[in-house]
């Protein structure tokens, strides 16, 4: 089967190591994703497995539609009943961007009704639709008149790794938050600090990376345990296998998430106690003004501090070239990371640059920048 992994925009590269780790030999590197040949094997690892990935598909039909009944009829000979029964439901997403087809909501319709007719015709019964909690869902894609229908085998998006019970506004993505740390290649050994760390989803996907917790080890749904042809006994090895890896002592450097507002404290501290099967002992939580703070050691420190309306400040410009005062005089010897979508703020972060990289949260386009914090470092506003 051929398989499509999803990631954000720049993550990229993060994605193919990972499926390369897993034995992925070949691939195709496309934007957003990666393109590959796999089995059920591959499908279940990499739903399970992966931290860098957003959504695992599988292929059913590419092909050129120059029109909505060729649209209709490539959908309509799909074998869909070979992968869901006509008692379960199912949902379509689309998305479009061509001259052609202009409304993905009508592409989706007519996907809808194309595999309605199939069951109609062969079983004289119809499937449901069900938009929120689907058992089945189906993804139409076309630029132009390229047309690719897959199936999505994850379901959620796998972003929602379902260890956070509770969150601050503008939370930072699981998967976003793991790219990030490969980015500033944290393995482990280094004691990493999140000086504002909202509801600790920083630290808590590191403490899954340290001691090698899979991405999906909380997750309990995914759509492909719907599909006619799962195997659950190969599932049920995938899992296994991935969890006797689990270390379940402490191991490597210190996990130091702090924040001036005593609620994300105390929401990161409940949604920390997740883990507490595994003895997380290395993780130290509590109330601290970052700009009050000083590391007489060296660490890694990653920070992803407000850049939109959804957290107000009043002195957007000056809070970042406080940040960057701060890092410069309290933290020498240390390495800095900083995500942000403001990026005229962060040019008065006034430190220089050790590397740049473009990346998006969401829909918003942020940089993730990089600082040695060297003393006597020299400070500028570029």
């Amino acid at each position: 089967m051929q398989i499509i992994v999803k990631t954000y925009a720049g993550m990229e590269g993060l994605l193919a190591k990972e499926l390369e780790d897993l034995g992925v030999q070949e691939m195709q590197v496309v934007k957003r994703g990666i393109i590959f040949q796999g089995n059920n094997e591959m499908l279940y690892k990499c739903n399970y497995l992966l931290r860098t990935a957003i959504r695992v598909m599988v292929n059913m039909k590419s092909a050129e539609v120059l029109d909505e009944e060729a649209l209709y009829n490539l959908v309509y000979k799909i074998p869909w009943e070979d992968y869901f029964n006509v008692n379960q439901t199912f949902s379509v997403d689309s998305v479009v961007s061509s001259t052609t087809f202009t409304h993905s909501q009508y592409v989706a319709l007519k996907t809808k009704d194309a595999i309605v007719d199939r069951y109609r015709k062969k079983f004289h019964k119809r499937p449901n639709v069900n938009r929120l909690e689907p058992d089945i869902k189906i993804n139409v894609y076309i630029s132009q008149h390229n047309c690719t229908i897959s199936l999505d085998s994850s379901g959620a998006s796998l972003h929602k790794r379902n260890y956070r019970l509770h969150q601050i506004a503008a939370p930072l993505s699981e998967v976003l938050a793991a790219g990030m740390l490969k980015m500033a290649e944290y393995d482990g050994s280094q004691d990493l600090m999140d000086p504002m760390c909202g509801s600790a989803t920083l630290g808590m996907e590191a403490f899954m990376l340290k001691r090698n917790i899979p991405a999906g080890y909380f997750r309990k749904h995914y759509c492909f345990k719907q599909w006619s042809h799962f195997k659950p006994e190969i599932w049920e090895t995938v899992v296994a296998d991935a969890n006797a890896k689990i270390i379940h002592e402490e191991v490597g450097g210190k996990i130091r998430c702090a924040d001036r507002q005593l609620s994300a404290v105390r929401k990161s501290q409940e949604n920390v106690a997740e883990f507490d099967e595994f003895n997380p002992t290395e993780f130290e939580i509590y109330r601290k003004d970052f700009f009050k703070s000083k590391s007489e050691i060296p660490q890694l420190l990653i920070m992803n501090p407000p850049y939109d309306d959804k957290i107000e400040v009043d002195d957007i410009l000056g809070f970042y070239q406080d940040i960057g005062t701060t890092l410069k005089h309290k933290y020498i010897g240390s390495t800095a990371w900083i995500i942000s979508g403001h990026l005229d703020a962060l040019k008065y972060v006034g430190l220089k640059t050790s590397k740049k990289i473009d990346l998006y949260n969401g829909p918003i386009e942020v940089k993730y920048q990089k600082y040695e914090l060297y003393d006597g470092s020299k400070k500028h506003v570029s």
